[in-house]
């Protein structure tokens, strides 16, 4: 009979394991910050529709309709590209992706405080803004981005098998998604999703929405 002592515990998990987990994290922050960052290019799009990411995303509970995949991409493109800039750009009352002006009890002004704490948050993790990011600090794609760098950092950890360095990688993800992302994309996303027109922008923020919430359960549990 084995240690009944130890019958109750969790099975450990070996680093192999989290280095994987840790990049698919990465390359799915890094897929939907592509997404928010600007209107999708007919390649990302081409790639989206390809068998091989329609099936990852439908593990991930996103289901795009058949005009999605049977729209000449072409058209395609002009559409979303539409939609996009109606969406989050403006003129009129768009959805402003900023956490500067969408933050609840914020300030509610593009380029507020927040703008400023976000950019000192990026640079005190030990990253060049200037140099690895390309919007406002407080952009939706940027806070995306972040999260996807750092959980890049936390798979290389674990692939050294630095399970120091991994777990600080994590905690900068939590506290990141506690003290900003996890704050107000949620609700970015709410919006998003009863304004959108477009199953696809629908179920981005769909699983923009889910990935995070995840996100905090999980790192918290670990």
């Amino acid at each position: 009979m084995g240690n009944t002592e130890d019958s109750g515990r969790k099975p450990a998990i070996s680093p192999e394991h989290m280095a994987s987990t840790a990049i698919q994290r990465s390359q799915l922050y890094s897929f939907l910050a592509e997404i928010f960052r600007k209107e999708p290019p007919a390649e990302l799009l081409r790639k989206i529709r390809s068998a091989e990411i329609m099936a990852v995303l439908a593990e991930n509970g996103v289901h795009l309709d058949t005009g999605f995949l049977e729209t000449p991409l072409e058209q395609l493109t002009e559409d979303l590209a539409v939609e996009y800039t109606w969406l989050f750009l403006g003129p009129g009352g768009h959805i402003a992706p900023f956490e500067s002006v969408q933050l609840k009890g914020g300030s509610g002004i593009l380029q507020g405080p927040e703008t400023e704490a976000v950019r000192s948050y990026i640079e005190a993790a030990g990253f060049d803004y200037s140099g690895n990011f390309h919007e406002m600090p407080d952009h939706v794609s940027v806070e995306l981005e972040f999260l996807g760098h750092l959980s890049h950092l936390e798979a290389e950890a674990w692939q050294r098998d630095n399970v120091a360095e991994a777990r600080n990688c994590r905690e900068f993800q939590l506290d990141f998604l506690k003290q900003h992302a996890g704050r107000w994309i949620g609700d970015f996303c709410s919006r998003v999703k009863s304004t959108a027109n477009s199953v696809f922008y629908t179920e981005m923020a769909e699983l923009t929405a889910a990935f995070l919430e995840s996100e905090g359960t999980e790192i918290s549990a670990s």
